[in-house]
């Protein structure tokens, strides 16, 4: 039976709030209570193992965190479509369990620059460019080049350099010269986009009830390799089990935040750097009203041209827009702090709005994945040169006794929840078959 948001507590979890202990009996230990770490417990759990998550957070999610305050409806901070919906295994889950879903076009887009439409050959114009940068991008691969950046696909054609910083910003979070395109041709969408009404965030914290979750427990350290198993420790105290599936962000790997006795191969650390994650900002508004007759998804060609890339989204029964940008710009506007952020913002919407939208505004939210400690960024973008570091992650240590999962090894779903989840689900069945 799904469970509406309004029914859910602090306690959608079995939440484990003594202090942990040395403990033998458990099979298996989940660092992480993102989507892939549930995915991962919840999996193992229908197998009848018995398993640990430890979070480092005070809530469910990761990258996936629903606010349901600030603008007064549900805003999602972090992953807010469920990509590819025909492969996409949650899209699967929610419609067993008769949650509702809704449809997203990304094709019903449009222009508009001071408040006015673009010309329908501009807009043509752009959708010609965006299949053209694709098609060269894939023929470059298929050449037999070196997995080359995004960027060597562009050139000097200005349709294609708008699509880039377009796709860029509002898709991955990074800037087309940090982004490989084997790696992006990869794992490009396909298929219907879905929205649940309660938000991502929300959606995990659901599949997550009844599992075993210790929050505010940061791993400081993972012991494995041994006969005995593996240990986890950190100021929650102490848990051992017979394997370990890891979730966390590639960054935190790469930064070694967790210290592995014995260390981590050599090939595992550089795979980790060479997936780092990207920038993505959010900025939400509520609006008093949202103007008629406009797109899904918009964006404003005079902000473009003044070289902030971005894309908005228009939700008009809930009167809220959400603008998405990201790469360099992101990170330049995060570190000017919230004020400039939502001064460009305000700019944004006068683009596509005109100029008096600003008056619009009744609430706003601005995300901080950046600047978050525990993922330090929002997915993993490979490097160029270096598509092949998603398979590295995926490998498995000491025959399966530690396993890493997460969105990075999602496969052709990866940088998406549903990359996340599916890695989970695949830690899980190999961790499983390790145990036998």
């Amino acid at each position: 039976m799904w469970r509406a948001p309004h029914a859910l507590t602090s306690h959608t979890a079995v939440q484990i709030s003594r202090r942990v202990t040395e403990t033998a009996d458990l099979d298996v230990l989940i660092i992480g209570a993102g989507a892939a770490g549930i995915a991962a417990a919840s999996t193992l759990h229908s197998l009848g193992r018995r398993v640990l998550v430890l979070e480092a957070r005070d809530r469910i999610g990761g990258r996936a965190h629903t606010d349901t305050q600030t603008l007064g409806v549900p805003f999602d901070l972090g992953a807010g479509w469920l990509h590819n919906a025909n492969r996409n295994p949650l899209v699967r889950v929610i419609r067993q369990r008769g949650g509702e879903l809704r449809e997203s076009n990304r094709e019903d887009g449009g222009l508009y620059e001071a408040g006015i439409a673009s010309r329908p050959s501009d807009a043509c114009s752009y959708r010609l460019a965006e299949k053209r940068l694709f098609v060269r991008a894939f023929l470059k691969t298929l050449g037999g080049l070196r997995d080359s950046p995004l960027s060597a696909a562009v050139g000097n054609d200005h349709w294609k350099q708008l699509i880039a910083a377009q796709v860029t910003a509002g898709d991955i979070g990074a800037d087309p010269h940090e982004i490989s395109i084997q790696d992006i041709l990869s794992i490009r969408k396909s298929g219907a986009d879905l929205v649940p009404p309660e938000g991502v965030g929300t959606l995990i914290s659901i599949l997550a009830q009844g599992l075993p979750i210790k929050l505010n427990a940061p791993v400081a350290s993972l012991a494995w390799g041994g006969a005995q198993g593996v240990s986890a420790s950190g100021q929650f105290g102490t848990a051992g089990g017979r394997a370990a599936i890891v979730t966390l962000p590639t960054n935190l790997l790469a930064d070694r935040d967790i210290s592995f006795s014995p260390a981590l191969p050599h090939d595992f650390i550089t795979a980790f750097a060479r997936l780092p994650l990207s920038c993505m900002l959010k900025i939400g508004f509520r609006l008093s009203h949202v103007p008629a007759d406009y797109p899904e998804f918009t964006i404003g060609m005079g902000q473009v041209r003044a070289g902030n890339a971005h894309v908005m989204h228009i939700r008009p029964a809930e009167r809220v827009v959400t603008i998405l940008t990201g790469g360099a710009i992101a990170r330049e506007l995060t570190a000017k702090g919230e004020a400039t952020v939502l001064e460009t913002g305000r700019a944004i919407l006068s683009d596509i709005f005109g100029s008096r939208a600003p008056a619009l505004i009744e609430r706003c939210i601005v995300s901080t994945w950046d600047r978050d400690c525990y993922s330090r960024g929002a997915y993993s973008v490979a490097i160029p040169g270096h598509a092949r570091a998603r398979e590295i992650y995926q490998h498995a240590l000491a025959g399966g006794q530690v396993v890493f999962a997460g969105e990075a090894g999602g496969g052709d779903l990866a940088m998406t929840i549903a990359g996340a989840w599916r890695s989970g689900i695949s830690a899980a069945q190999r961790t499983h078959c390790y145990l036998r």
